[in-house]
C-alpha cells in the first residue's frame, strides 16, 4: 500500500546564499548577546516594540534583495525569465506591513504598557525574527477572487493522482 503524505517536505540543500544569510544571521545574535551590557534592561512601550520588530524583519528582505542584485550584476547575469504572473505579495514583507501598522495603531491610541528586555530576550527575539523571516522568503500570497468561498477547500495543492483528494464542501446534517 503506497501512502503519500498530506504534505509532503521537499528536502533540498541550502544555497550557497542562504548559507551566507545563516551565518549573518548567527553572528549578530551573537554580536547582540556579547555586545549589549550584562545589566541591560530596555524598556519600551508595546507599540514601539512591535514596531521596531517589523523594521528588523522588513530590513533583512530589503537587505537579502539588494545582496541578491549587487550579486547578480557583478556576475553579469541576467535576471531570471518571468515564467508566470501573478497578483501576489511577498509573506516576509506582509507580515512586516502589517507589524509596522500595528506598532503604530498601538503607539496612537495610547497603549503605554511596557516591555522590559533583557540581553537574553533581545537576543531570542532577534532570532526568532531572523529564522522567521529566512523561511518566510519563500513564500507568496497569491491574490485571486474567488465569488463562492465554498469552493475552496483550505490545505496543500496536489498533483491529480497524488496525496489527498480535495475536501468536499460540508455538507449540513439533517
Amino acid at each position: 500500500m503506497d501512502v503519500t503524505p498530506a504534505c509532503p517536505v521537499v528536502r533540498r540543500r541550502p544555497r550557497p546564499a542562504e548559507r551566507v544569510e545563516l551565518a549573518l544571521v548567527a553572528l549578530v545574535v551573537a554580536a547582540a548577546a556579547v555586545a549589549a551590557p550584562s545589566s541591560l534592561a530596555w524598556s519600551l512601550p508595546l507599540g514601539k516594540l512591535v514596531a521596531y520588530a517589523a523594521v528588523v524583519l522588513l530590513a533583512q528582505g530589503l537587505v537579502r534583495d539588494v545582496a541578491r542584485l549587487v550579486w547578480r550584476r557583478a556576475r553579469g547575469a541576467a535576471a531570471p525569465a518571468v515564467t508566470q504572473r501573478a497578483l501576489c505579495l511577498c509573506a516576509e514583507s506582509s507580515v512586516g506591513l502589517i507589524l509596522v501598522t500595528s506598532g503604530v495603531l498601538l503607539s496612537l491610541v495610547g497603549v503605554e504598557q511596557r516591555v522590559v528586555l533583557g540581553r537574553a530576550p533581545l537576543a531570542l527575539g532577534l532570532l526568532g525574527l531572523f529564522m522567521f523571516g529566512f523561511v518566510a522568503k519563500d513564500w507568496v500570497l497569491v491574490l485571486r477572487r474567488v465569488e463562492d468561498h465554498a469552493t475552496v477547500a483550505p490545505g496543500w495543492p496536489t498533483s491529480p493522482g497524488r496525496g489527498p483528494e480535495p475536501l468536499a464542501p460540508l455538507q449540513s446534517p439533517g
